[in-house]
């Protein structure tokens, strides 16, 4: 994975690149709405039930089949075989990992489990080597998720739920083995019995700022603050110094080059201010305490990144403090268990994510905060919905609506995103809005992205008089090589209708970001009047805008209807309706 940064106020992160789903996690998120932000304390709790039933099965060749197809191996003597071959003399602790995530790989060659985090840390330490880490994951519906052995100590992230812990372990040489993503070890969180504290380390010094590393970080962080655009030199170098800083910890960079260091410490800083109060605190007092060291021998400081940090935390406490920065979700959504056909399996809609990223506000956030569901499923979904939605949400936002939008044919988020926009909700826009489908987390990689996004504008820190309309996915489109997101007979009619122009532009110039979810200041949404998206949305809401795009008649075929024809060719070009230029820039080298 690398990292990209945006500037105006949230450095967002971990860009994860090529990563593919586990091959445990189940496809719905709709099964963790209420669980999310608990599953751990729960999954213990439910665990402690069934303990007596483990003890006893301890001796035996256990193995369950979970809903994913995996097959796990609890308790066997396989363990043991591989504990005698692969196990060490190490000492081991154990680290959370942030965040929703899972490890990759088995430890050994068989699949192994248990349901009692104690007794799968026994077995992973007994394994030795060969095991990184635990994963608890779901395995079967209705029943307790199992603490996985996992043989990864790469971290992913994901939508689903799962909970990680990597075995940090002490070599001869004195070392801790750690996370690869340093991005997702929550420092300082071990653990109880680890008091958190360094090894006495060296004095800072310069004796490594001559290092390749370190000098390429120094100039690309000096281009990164003048220009405000990060570079694929500064994720890399930055990456590279602080997985060095999981392995061996920050004293032992500092006595290496304390400036590159400090540097480093920084940009950290400036990344997590809007995500972790905690994690900033810590990144600060290891930086002054690093700072005052330095300064002891007489070493210089980066004063430039000092600026950028300051300025990040001063703009958050300003915003918070002016009342800035209310928030509306908009939220496409489909409240039965469907297929799209074609052999897809069902899917369900659910808003866990959403209430794990509203839970970590204050109760003075709550009311910046709005939530708009938008129902396409009409008639067949359960009348108790719209009441389990607010009964999950309203914790979190003062004003829950949700409404059905009606289609002749499916338009899907066309005419929910613009049902809000030319409904009675366009004369009280907040400050952001957030256009989403509510499967947002298969959309928006990696989902501390639209995380980091949120909390920077809730904050008030983002400045809404300059910032830009912003897509929040993930896969950048070039119309001109995109073989489906533009029809030459389609595409320039559906210009032309929508923007009332005589001509439309060449495929070629349209770029933009697939799948529909962005971020829109109100001053942006505000171009256009109230009767332009009305006229907008009754076109979509028509059959109409089926059968005009089309040369032969009023025929629409299961292909059309699956797929939303007249939407999914909108979709690469929502950003113009927002003001901004045909071709859209990818976010990494876009400086607003």
């Amino acid at each position: 994975g690398s990292r990209f940064m945006i500037r105006n106020g949230v450095l967002a992160s971990g860009l994860l690149l090529g990563l593919s789903r586990p091959t445990h996690a189940p496809r719905g998120v709709g099964a963790f709405v209420g669980a999310i932000g608990a599953i751990g304390a729960a999954a213990e709790a439910a665990a402690a039930a069934v303990q007596g039933r483990e003890e006893a099965a301890v001796e035996e060749e256990v193995v369950i089949e979970c809903d994913s197809g995996e097959r796990f191996l609890l308790f066997a003597e396989v363990a043991k075989e591989e504990a005698r071959s692969g196990a060490t003399t190490e000492a081991c602790r154990w680290a959370p990992v942030e965040g929703a995530t899972f490890l990759p790989g088995h430890a050994g060659e068989a699949a192994t489990a248990a349901t009692t985090l104690p007794i799968a840390r026994s077995r992973c330490d007994a394994l030795g080597s060969l095991c990184a880490g635990i994963t608890l994951q779901p395995c079967r519906a209705g029943q307790s998720p199992l603490y996985t052995l996992r043989g990864g100590s790469s971290p992913y992230s994901s939508p689903q739920g799962e909970v990680s812990w990597l075995k940090l372990c002490q070599r001869s040489g004195g070392n801790l083995e750690a996370v690869e993503d340093e991005g997702l070890w929550r420092a300082g969180d071990e653990d109880e019995g680890d008091d958190g504290h360094e090894e006495a380390a060296d004095p800072p010094s310069a004796e490594a700022c001559g290092e390749e590393r370190f000098a390429r970080l120094r100039s690309a962080a000096a281009d990164y603050y003048s220009s405000g655009v990060v570079s694929v030199q500064l994720l890399l170098w930055l990456g590279d110094i602080l997985r060095e800083a999981a392995y061996h910890g920050w004293q032992t960079l500092l006595a290496r080059c304390a400036p590159g260091t400090l540097q480093v410490l920084l940009l950290r800083m400036e990344e997590r201010v809007f995500v972790s109060s905690e994690e900033y605190s810590s990144l600060e007092a290891t930086y002054l305490r690093g700072l005052h060291d330095a300064l002891a021998a007489a070493r210089s400081p980066p004063q430039s990144g000092l600026h950028g940090s300051s300025k990040q935390q001063r703009s958050a406490a300003q915003g918070l403090a002016s009342g800035r920065g209310s928030v509306d979700f908009v939220l496409c959504f489909c409240g039965v268990s469907r297929s799209p056909g074609g052999g897809y399996p069902d899917v369900e809609d659910g808003l866990g994510w959403l209430v794990q990223l509203l839970a970590s506000g204050s109760e003075a956030l709550r009311s910046k905060t709005r939530v708009f569901v938008k129902e396409k499923c009409g008639e067949v979904v359960d009348p108790g919905l719209a009441a389990a939605l607010k009964e999950a949400l309203l914790p979190f936002a003062h004003v829950v609506e949700v409404d059905h939008v009606e289609d002749q044919l499916r338009a899907d988020d066309a005419t929910a995103y613009l049902a809000h926009l030319s409904g009675k909700q366009s004369d009280d826009l907040a400050d952001w809005t957030f256009f989403l489908h509510a499967d947002a987390p298969e959309h928006v990689h990696p989902f501390r992205l639209l995380e980091e996004v949120f909390l920077a504008a809730r904050s008030g820190a983002l400045d809404a008089d300059s910032f830009p309309f912003m897509y929040l996915s993930h896969n950048f489109l070039d119309l001109g090589t995109s073989v489906h997101t533009w029809d030459n007979y389609a595409s320039p009619l559906l210009w032309r209708r929508l923007f009332g122009s005589s001509i439309a532009p060449h495929r070629s110039a349209v770029k933009g970001y697939c799948c529909v979810q962005f971020v829109v200041p109100r001053r942006r949404l505000l171009l256009r009047p109230r009767e332009w998206y009305a006229n907008a949305f009754g076109w979509f809401a028509s059959a109409a805008s089926y059968f005009s795009l089309f040369p032969a008649g009023k025929s629409v075929t299961w292909q059309d209807l699956t797929c939303r024809t007249p939407a999914q060719l909108w979709m690469p070009w929502w950003h113009v309706v927002f003001g901004e230029e045909l071709s859209c820039p990818e976010r990494h080298v876009d400086p607003r």
